[in-house]
């Protein structure tokens, strides 16, 4: 009997084991043990990095979250609108906290375990994270830079301020950290002008109406007030203020708003900011790119390391 022989499927054989041949022979290659020996002294050295770094954010995240956490349960503060939320340092550390601690633990797991995938959530959560601290960068230098937007990104800022002076004398941690701003950036109020001390007529308390029966009635906070080094400091200082000319008051207290003060400071020191905020974003970004490098090793190995498809 004649035997049919299909030449194509024979041909198809043959190529197939011959790659395959070709691919296992590749392996005794010293060029290439040696290209191997080196992804892997790289992805090693990668690998530790990583997760050393992760680990001190870890460290530093879970600090963070516990001082946050205490100083908010010790408050028993409640949030009732944005500007509490916005203007409580303990609570934006918390968040800020709790999301570098939850991207360290997918760096760590990623990094020890070798899952290219955590690693890859890792560095796509990173590369966001610095994307938003990048277009915050940006939105701070038009806000408090660029004179020609300067009064039309403004109103925003000062409106929601304005509330916080409301509340001065009601949120402890909120008092304590405008007398700080006020103190640090030497103005008075929120506007960005050079009457910015009127602004506390928005609070019930120091508020210029006859009908305020207050013994604060058009006076300003102690934060506002001028002290020279050694004086004495006079709780009363910033007494009957705000029915005044700025002239008549300018040499007790500080008469700028601190939209204006922090402008004028963040003018003096705008290469020293453009440092301070390379040196935040550099490391981020190169973790980044680390993270991503790790991948590839990755990719590599299994693409090398595990042995041809048998037929």
């Amino acid at each position: 009997m004649a035997t049919i022989v299909d030449t194509n499927s024979i041909t198809t054989v043959v190529e197939t084991n011959s790659v395959a041949v070709r691919k296992s022979s590749s392996r005794f290659d010293p060029k290439y043990e040696e290209k191997k020996r080196k992804y892997k002294h790289r992805s090693k050295v990668i690998k530790y990095i990583l997760f050393v770094l992760n680990l001190f954010s870890w460290v530093v995240a879970v600090i963070a979250i516990v001082i946050s956490y205490y100083i908010l349960l010790g408050t028993k503060k409640v949030v009732t609108d944005a500007i509490d939320f916005i203007l409580d340092p303990a609570i934006v550390l918390f968040i800020v906290a709790s999301i570098t601690c939850i991207m360290a633990v997918f760096g760590c797991i990623g990094t020890i375990k070798g899952n290219r995938y955590l690693l890859r959530v890792f560095y796509i959560m990173l590369g966001f994270m610095i994307i938003i601290e990048l277009i915050f960068g940006v939105l701070i230098w038009l806000l408090f830079s660029a004179p020609v937007s300067t009064e039309k990104f403004m109103d925003r800022p000062r409106q929601r301020l304005t509330l916080a002076l409301h509340k001065y004398k009601d949120d402890r941690k909120l008092k304590a950290w405008i007398d700080s701003i006020q103190t640090e950036f030497k103005c008075c109020g929120i506007s960005h002008s050079e009457y910015g001390y009127r602004d506390w007529q928005a609070n019930i308390y120091f508020n210029c109406s006859r009908f305020n029966p207050s013994s604060e009635r058009c006076a300003v906070p102690m934060s506002c007030c001028i002290f020279k080094y050694g004086d004495l400091r006079n709780e009363m200082c910033g007494f009957d203020i705000t029915n005044k000319e700025r002239h008549a008051v300018n040499h007790r207290i500080y008469t700028q708003g601190c939209l204006k003060g922090f402008r004028n400071w963040f003018h003096k020191n705008e290469i020293l900011i453009t440092i301070l905020a390379a040196l935040f974003i550099a490391p981020q970004m190169a973790i980044v790119l680390l993270a991503r490098t790790q991948v590839k090793f990755m990719r590599y190995k299994i693409s090398t390391v595990k042995p041809p498809a048998q037929l």
